[in-house]
């Protein structure tokens, strides 16, 4: 159950993705509300209190903002692989024919020691994995 397994893990990565950006937002709106609140207490003048609070949220805004955006790349790089993967296999790897030949003949060998799974006799037998080797 590979296919279930992976569906999952895609799931949590956009899950995650989508609730580190919320957090961000969530965060980013604390932040806003609090340096106006914080700026109207102090009408022209130079106020530290907005340093500090933008020093303090910031980077966690940044943090969460970049984690949200690299689980849904990752997400979306997964989903898209999954669907151009099967193209690729489906075309006999054309750049690759060492690989390709090779793969033929193991799925030569190997179709060929399924079909010597019928009753036959140790002679028999052994002649025709000679057979299937060649």
């Amino acid at each position: 159950m590979r296919g279930k397994t992976s569906d999952a893990r895609l799931r949590f990565y956009f899950l995650t993705g989508v609730t580190l950006l919320v957090l961000a937002s969530i965060t980013w709106l604390a932040f806003s509300l609090m340096t106006a609140r914080e700026q109207a207490r102090t009408p022209g003048e130079e106020n530290y209190g907005v340093a500090v609070l933008g020093l303090s949220f910031l980077p966690v805004i940044l943090v969460l903002g970049a984690g949200g955006v690299s689980f849904l790349a990752a997400s979306s790089a997964v989903l898209t692989y999954r669907k151009i993967a099967p193209k690729w296999k489906n075309k006999e790897m054309a750049g690759f024919p060492h690989r390709k030949a090779s793969h033929r003949k193991q799925n030569r060998v190997t179709t060929c020691r399924k079909s010597l799974r019928v009753n036959l006799t140790p002679g028999e037998s052994d002649q025709a994995e000679k057979t299937c080797a060649q």
